[in-house]
């Protein structure tokens, strides 16, 4: 299960359009601001967003900031707040859900006039289960 820690800083980053930090490698640094997540199994989550990246350089304590980077970014995340893999430009895969957009007809009164309306898309269609709230 992933920590309610976690859980709550990627909620309210999403909400709040804030940014969330995490340490990788011990000489990166990486702020996101988070667009969406994803609960990949008990304790890894998917961040995708754009990041700024800060590589440290030098040792400990007198570490320096090398370079900067502003990438859009998928971060695999632990309970600990720990990056365990990240995913960079080519290398993010693809989610459907990203996708998927219904259009603003669909929700006014006027496609259910239709003779082909609202019941019939309800019927022949399959509407993936985090969209039902939204469509129906």
């Amino acid at each position: 299960m992933i920590d309610f820690l976690l859980q709550t800083a990627i909620v309210e980053a999403i909400q709040r359009n804030s940014v969330l930090r995490f340490e990788m490698d011990r000489n990166k640094v990486v702020y996101i601001q988070p667009k969406s997540a994803y609960n990949l199994n008990s304790n890894l989550v998917e961040l995708r967003g754009s990041a700024e990246i800060i590589y440290l350089g030098g040792k400990s304590p007198n570490r320096f900031i090398s370079r900067r980077e502003l990438r859009k970014i998928c971060l695999w995340v632990d309970e600990n707040f720990k990056v365990v893999k990240m995913l960079c430009g080519e290398e993010i895969p693809h989610r459907i859900e990203e996708d998927l957009s219904t259009p603003e007809e669909f929700f006014s009164d006027k496609i259910s006039k239709k003779p082909f309306g609202r019941d019939f898309l309800k019927d022949k269609l399959e509407i993936p289960p985090f969209l039902k709230n939204k469509i129906l």
